[in-house]
């Protein structure tokens, strides 16, 4: 039996709980019940009001027999249900693989070759249609296997009337017997027909707007939700969670740590922050180093080799942990490329002893070329950064270019720098760089 214990739908505690019925047999000491804690925000379950009110938790769970479980729970919504590992993962893998098609194009042996934007990022309107559409059918396909599961029309209701206005926050818990790392910023719950479909002209117009903000402050979708919504034969782009929610999952941490262990909610800092930045040699790391700099009020020490990297991370007071590097996997073996190919391990943290007690690091993994490596193979390094008592972690979702890594990194960064939270600087950018079409 799991048992989970919510405050204004975030998920403070899971336990999953276990009777033995009879004597148990070999081990006397095993008593008949038990229980253990798998995703924890706090150790003390006091002070709990310090946390903010969240629309929808989303909780998984891995089965240990090839299934996993799913929990959903809202201010009048609860659900769960269990699916196979295979029939999941093949929809995820086929969302990834169209995210990278959008993003590159490959040779005749499936490798990656060229990005298919201009060195600004800039594509043309006919691309953004068809890669949107593409995209819409995927991401309605993880919303009616994942979310919606065969479920009562019921519960598509309230679901529905949940996250009907935009700017929701939706929590995303994973317990520790949990790899799997959806796509959640893609899934799409707008209904849609299968066949032909076209993109909303009301959103089509908004991004080629020559206002600055672009489609953000538009009076259109984004702000007051698709005027075709009834038409499902119409794509918007404002039915994306990732464009119309923030989502959050937050790292878990050890209940039986001494002393008070509570999820860090922000990072005090100066107004001069503190950023440490590793880097491969091979990434245009200087020139990124000097954008992030010109933002202001940032000191950026920088580090392009794993030496100096081992010597900085366990020191405290950096606010930011920015790795603007490669990624690569061999096996079951997943580590970040610094400096002339040198490898950093999820085990190497542990080896290095680091613990952020005091000053809690936001640390942001960017991740230039990036290719075989998915957000399921680094969950060791959320798992060992929590360990390090990091605040939070963000990563790509794919193998990007460095063009893209380095836009979205400043813009990133400018947002969060001045003072804007993790969830509503990922927004922004994303609703900043739907701005792509020349007017």
């Amino acid at each position: 039996m799991r048992v989970a214990i919510y405050y204004k739908q975030n998920l403070i505690q899971s336990l999953m709980v276990q009777s033995i019925v009879g004597i148990p047999e070999g081990n006397t000491l095993l008593k008949g019940n038990s229980a253990e804690v798998d995703f924890s925000l706090s150790n003390t379950l006091t002070d709990l009001n310090r946390l903010p009110e969240r629309t929808l938790n989303i909780a998984i769970n891995d089965s240990g027999n090839n299934t996993h479980s799913l929990y959903i729970a809202g201010a009048q919504l609860k659900d769960q249900f269990n699916f196979g590992e295979g029939e999941v993962t093949a929809a995820i893998k086929a969302s990834r693989t169209s995210l990278q098609d959008i993003c590159s194009t490959r040779d005749s042996k499936g490798n990656l070759v060229d990005y298919r934007f201009e060195p600004n990022n800039i594509g043309t309107e006919k691309i953004f249609i068809d890669d949107v559409k593409k995209l819409a059918w995927l991401g309605y396909k993880l919303y009616t296997q994942v979310i919606l599961n065969k479920r009562s029309h019921a519960f598509q209701q309230k679901l529905q009337e949940a996250l009907e206005k935009p700017g929701a926050t939706i929590q995303i818990s994973s317990t520790q017997s949990s790899k799997l790392v959806f796509p959640w910023a893609l899934i799409y719950d707008k209904p849609l027909l299968s066949g032909e479909k076209s993109v909303c002209p009301q959103f089509l117009a908004d991004i080629k707007k020559k206002d600055a903000a672009g489609v953000i402050n538009s009076p259109g979708c984004i702000l007051h939700g698709c005027p075709n919504k009834a038409d499902k034969t119409i794509v918007c782009p404002s039915n994306f969670w990732g464009y119309k929610h923030k989502i959050e999952q937050p790292l878990s941490y050890d209940v039986d740590t001494i002393g008070v262990k509570q999820l860090p909610l922000e990072i005090k800092a100066p107004v001069t922050r503190s950023l440490m930045m590793g880097v491969s040699i091979d990434v245009n790391g200087k020139d990124h180093r000097k954008e992030i700099e010109e933002l202001g009020n940032v000191y950026v020490q920088f580090t392009n080799s794993r030496q100096q990297l081992e010597f900085g991370l366990p020191q405290p007071g950096f606010h930011i942990i920015y790795f603007y590097c490669h990624g690569g996997r061999s096996q079951q073996t997943t580590w970040l490329e610094f400096g002339d190919k040198e490898a950093l391990a999820p085990s190497d943290l542990m080896a290095l002893e680091i613990r952020w007690q005091n000053q809690h690091p936001f640390v942001f993994i960017n991740g230039c070329h990036t290719a075989d490596v998915t957000p399921d193979d680094l969950v060791p390094f959320n798992d060992a950064f929590a360990y390090c008592d990091a605040a939070g972690v963000l990563g790509t979702e794919i193998s990007i270019k460095e063009t893209l890594a380095r836009h979205f990194g400043k813009g990133f960064l400018q947002r969060f720098l001045s003072g804007m939270n993790v969830g509503d600087s990922i927004q922004a950018q994303r609703l900043s760089m739907l701005k792509i079409i020349p007017a």
